[in-house]
């Protein structure tokens, strides 16, 4: 019987961790072509805070902060070629 307490209380708390990292950070490079810019999936955060610190970091990294831009995605999910999120921020 312990053993099956046990068990279940580890998967509760594998689950209540299963939801997944809800901030998807998308970055959009200056706009270099006629066809537009390019987006890039950079990962996905725990919060808006890092999602913001690690878009921030790579727009530098890539030399993007002149004309390039972020958007952080709350819940995010992809439809086509579009990722379509409840809400967001920068």
């Amino acid at each position: 019987m312990r053993l099956n307490l046990s068990a279940a209380i580890l998967c509760g708390l594998m689950l209540a961790g299963c939801d997944g990292s809800p901030w998807l950070a998308l970055l959009n490079s200056p706009k270099t072509t006629t066809s537009g810019s390019e987006q890039v999936v950079l990962g996905e955060y725990r919060s808006l805070e890092e999602c913001r610190g690690a878009a921030i970091g790579a727009l530098h990294s890539k030399g993007w902060q002149e004309g390039g831009s972020y958007f952080c995605g709350y819940k995010c999910r992809k439809e086509k070629d579009v990722h379509v999120c409840s809400s967001g921020g920068r």
